[in-house]
């Protein structure tokens, strides 16, 4: 018996079944039957309750055993070969004083309790980098302009820096006992000196500060912060594969899994309750592991050691959770894809052990010191959430890199969970013995009227690391080279915007022309998305400062210096290339992507007006990233620009109108800004954090208003 193909329109309008109820109880049944399972109970609590007490057993029987084994060696680095000789010298007169005090001058003595620790130098270029990373537990530097000189009958003035790094516990211990040897090697050449009679001399021959590397009240356990993320994604994986296996490849193997698909209900619904049921049994382990790691910490006395005086907070569990949750949607989306297409329990398991493998080394990688959360690593997922919560506990997160780290995750797990729905009880999986992952990819024989929705999700997950990353690379390649970085971002915005929509199109098998309407536009039109191009740009500028004067968001006066500086690096770049980089290119590739094929694939689930909205925001959220910075206050006036442009999609049913409005605006403010030192003589420039006077804004109004009104006055254009 072949799959009943349901269609979710029809199922949303029958008025004697309403759609969330049913899809209610449909998530409660599949939540029932998975929390039934005594697998999902064991790793739900009994190995949270029993795995954090046996570590923290493990990890204090570690402390106290290094503890009591001490090294007695430390490591000195020595920014210069010239220093050598008289640093040395230096430290070796002061242990000989220390030895003589201490009475411990044959340190072979066999009746000795006191280890007299030894020093080994290091000549190295860069004393921060090497303390920074364990080489070396000390750095010794000359000051710039001290005399390095240990000559018969002249002053001693030799002063240094000590580089340390406070939180290593064995640098802190080499930084007191080098200490001691420059006070000691003090006091033996001042008493040196004061046996020479007439020989000036100051009474402190040496003088050093010192110079920490960060703020002590900063420094936490890296490592440890670095741990516990990784543990306690490993046990929120554990806790959502038994129930992904079985909403599945279990449904397959008791053969329940046909009749399932078979119902009246539709096939993404059915994917997304079971996707909740995962969702939640992941989300309790996330809970139930936090909860009983953080009760183990207090009671143990272990928070204080690992995180300092004010111990773990409340506020930096909430952040860490909320990034477990965050993972747990993405990993819960994934393991039902993979679990979608395994036909048996066993084969599921085989898919899952890969990725349980591949997932411990971004956890893995967190674990190194010189990896950072920075550039194309704040998308890198699994890698991404990781390292946040690494920084979250040495209390060094900010916004940026949480929002990056935030949305990308976010659309991951979109991506993830529509290649689920994509291969979710497809007749392959079904009834076919022999499936290969190449059949999911296949080209349907058939042209296509619209693309998927699944294809669509897929494209705009990859679409945001796409262009974050192309346009990070080919910058960096650009270096200061502004023609080559112009052309460069131009070539990445091409690729992402571009190129991966049409080969969703391609692969999706739909014409060119139904993808990115792709037709002439009602004549009308034309005129009037050129109007509105030219006048819309003071409303959006006025929207900026209106959410800034209510507080809303806050404008920052440094991203206009910031975008000054560019601007000014523009202007010795031909006219022609910066309208093509701001103006043509960026107009044409976002057109084609949001009003194109994003839209198109939203229109057989979305009206009119909801479709427009939404593609509006999602064009919003794709422009909230600047450069290396978020730009809060772009959201509003870029979504509203989108809400237009969506609408005259939608009222032309074509793309070429929203090209020319947004080549206008584009192209517009290019001018502007390219011609502002001509335009300021003339009395035409504008203060961007100022309004726009009354005349400029009535005389907008009026154009949009005429603009907007031929826009109304054409007739769509109906499918081909």
């Amino acid at each position: 018996m072949p799959p009943v193909e349901s269609n979710p329109s029809e199922f949303l309008n029958r008025p004697s079944s309403p759609f969330l109820p049913r899809l209610a109880r449909l998530t409660l049944k599949e939540l029932r039957e998975t929390l039934r399972d005594r697998r999902t109970i064991v790793t739900l609590l009994l190995m949270p309750i029993l795995l954090y007490p046996l570590l923290t057993l493990a990890f204090q029987r570690f402390v106290l055993s290094t503890a009591t084994n001490l090294r007695v060696e430390y490591i000195i680095g020595l920014e210069s070969e010239s220093a050598e000789p008289i640093l040395t010298t230096c430290l070796a007169n002061g242990a000989a004083a220390l030895n003589r005090k201490n009475g411990t001058l044959k340190s072979d003595r066999k009746d000795s309790k006191q280890t007299v620790p030894q020093l080994s130098y290091q000549v190295v270029s860069n004393l921060e980098h090497e303390v920074r990373d364990y080489s070396i537990d000390v750095g010794l530097r000359l000051k710039h302009g001290s005399k390095p000189q240990l000559r018969e009958g002249q002053d001693i003035a030799i002063d240094l820096e000590v580089v340390y790094l406070p939180g290593n516990k064995l640098g802190e211990r080499a930084l007191k006992y080098v200490e001691s040897l420059l006070q000691e090697a003090n006091t033996a050449m001042l008493g040196y000196r004061l046996q020479r009679l007439g020989v000036s001399q100051r009474p402190e021959p040496l003088l050093y500060s010192e110079l920490p590397l960060r703020d002590p009240e900063e420094v936490q356990n890296q490592m440890l912060a670095a741990i516990i993320p990784v543990v306690l994604i490993l046990m929120t994986i554990t806790g959502a594969v038994y129930p992904a296996i079985d909403l599945t490849a279990g449904e397959r193997e008791r053969g329940t899994l046909e009749m399932l698909v078979a119902a009246p209900v539709p096939r993404l619904a059915l994917l997304f309750a079971k996707y909740v049921a995962v969702l939640t049994v992941a989300f309790l382990t996330a809970a139930i592991n936090l909860t009983s790691m953080t009760v183990t910490l207090l009671v143990s006395g272990m928070g204080v050691m690992l995180f300092g005086e004010q111990g773990l907070s409340f506020v930096t569990v909430l952040e860490v959770f909320s990034l477990l949750i965050l993972f747990a949607a993405f990993f819960s989306a994934v393991l039902l894809a993979l679990t979608s297409f395994a036909r048996s329990f066993k084969e599921a398991q085989a898919y899952l052990i890969p990725l349980m493998l591949v997932s411990l080394g971004p956890g893995l990688a967190g674990l190194l010191p010189g990896v950072k959360l920075a550039g194309p690593l704040m998308v890198a997922p699994l890698l991404n959430v990781v390292l946040l919560a690494r920084d979250l506990l040495m209390g060094q997160g900010d916004l940026m890199s949480a929002a990056l780290v935030v949305g990308s995750t976010t659309l991951y797990a979109a991506a993830a969970l529509a290649f689920a729905a994509r291969i979710f009880g497809t007749h392959a999986i079904l009834y076919e013995s022999q499936t290969a992952w190449a059949d999911l990819f296949r080209r349907p024989p058939l042209p296509q009227s619209t693309p998927q929705l699944a294809s669509a999700m897929l494209c705009l997950a990859c679409l945001f690391p796409l262009c974050f990353v192309l346009k990070g690379v080919l910058s960096s390649v650009a270096g200061q080279q502004i023609e080559l970085q112009l052309t460069l971002t131009s070539l990445a915005t091409f690729v992402a915007f571009i190129g991966l929509p049409l080969w969703a199109a391609s692969a999706g098998h739909v014409p060119f022309r139904l993808a990115f309407a792709w037709r002439w536009p009602p004549l009308l039109a034309i005129p009037g998305a050129i109007l509105c191009g030219v006048s819309l740009w003071p409303f959006a500028h006025e929207l900026i400062l209106f959410l800034d004067n209510w507080n809303i968001v806050n404008i920052d006066i440094s991203k206009f210096e910031l975008a000054k500086q560019l601007i000014e690096r523009c202007r010795q770049a031909p006219l022609v290339l910066v309208l093509l980089s701001f103006a043509i290119l960026p107009a044409v590739c976002e057109e084609f992507c949001f009003r194109g094929y994003l839209y198109r694939a939203l229109q057989p689930k979305l009206d009119g007006w909801r479709n427009v909205f939404v593609t509006g925001l999602i064009f919003g959220l794709f422009h909230l990233v600047a450069v290396d910075t978020l730009a809060i206050e772009r959201l509003a006036p870029t979504t509203f620009l989108g809400c237009i442009l969506g609408w005259i999609r939608w009222r032309t049913n074509s793309l070429l109108p929203g090209i020319l409005l947004h080549v206008s605006h584009n192209g517009l403010l290019a001018l502007l800004f390219y011609y502002e030192h001509q335009l300021s003589t003339q009395g035409w420039a504008t203060v961007p954090e100022k309004h726009l006077p009354a005349t400029w804004l009535l005389s907008a109004g009026a154009i949009v208003i005429v603009g907007l009104g031929l826009i109304a006055l054409s007739s769509p254009k109906a499918d081909e």
